[in-house]
């Protein structure tokens, strides 16, 4: 928090409400892992009760998540619960947008991926926007259709644990020794990991370390970054992109008996 202690202060000059509408676009395309922000807001006190978190998380119509996220964040106009939010959740690439835009005479990159900004597209929260245009998606009618249950199941999970705990791994759990053992790993699977934000280049490099001698070791640290990440979407693109299109069918097989 030291490092943007002062960017709370500069937020509440320029008011947080001005500061999203003028670069909603790139706050609502970048702000990432939203299973956990989400949770982060609510213990926050920025999403008020469970019922909140849950419209965000289940929005109507075809907008995303974010859309909600920052629909709440304004009407509690909380600057730093808001910073100490992103920096819980590894919004990385957010805290240093802010950073360089909020304190110009200490300049740093960009965000991370560049952006193709629709200058149609509105700058204010609540006003009707595009579809998140979120690459990393299930492509296979068999991938759609276990990424559903998976969400469902996450979803009553995720409440009945009431927030806590990471309810995608507890999906898994008692299955992990086969999920391993199925599991390939080629060379390209690293950089999707990388390319979908799971991974920074740190853990890529310890995965990379035990790529070739240890794979247990090496599905435990990516399946901890995926699980941790809490998202259905990217689990299956990764599986449907690297060679694991198995794993899709055989999570079929056990989780409906699981949980009926």
């Amino acid at each position: 928090m030291q490092q943007f202690q002062s960017t709370p202060e500069r937020l509440t000059t320029v008011t947080l409400k001005e500061f999203v509408r003028e670069h909603y676009q790139k706050l609502y395309y970048y702000t990432c892992n939203p299973e956990v922000f989400g949770r982060e807001l609510l213990r926050l006190k920025i999403l008020k009760d469970e019922n909140q978190l849950d419209q965000c998380m289940n929005p109507s119509g075809t907008y995303g998540k974010n859309n909600e996220f920052y629909k709440r964040i304004i009407e509690a106009d909380d600057c730093e619960g808001y910073i100490n939010a992103l920096q819980a959740t590894e919004n990385l690439g957010i805290l240093k947008f802010l950073k360089e835009k909020l304190l110009p005479n200490n300049p740093i990159n960009e965000l991370p991926r560049p952006i193709t900004l629709n200058p149609t597209i509105p700058l204010i929260p609540g006003i009707p926007l595009p579809p998140t245009t979120n690459p990393y998606t299930p492509s296979t009618e068999l991938g759609k259709l276990l990424a559903t249950k998976l969400k469902n199941v996450v979803n009553d999970l995720d409440r009945r644990n009431q927030h806590k705990g990471i309810p995608l791994k507890e999906v898994f759990q008692g299955y992990f020794t086969d999920l391993y053992v199925n599991t390939n790993i080629p060379d390209g699977l690293v950089t999707l990991l990388k390319d979908m934000k799971v991974l920074d280049d740190g853990s890529a490099r310890k995965i990379m370390v035990t790529k070739d001698t240890e794979h247990t070791r090496c599905c435990d640290l990516i399946y901890g970054h995926l699980f941790k990440n809490r998202d259905v979407d990217l689990l299956i693109h990764m599986w449907e992109k690297t060679t694991n299109a198995h794993l899709i069918r055989w999570t079929q097989t056990w989780l409906d008996e699981k949980f009926p």
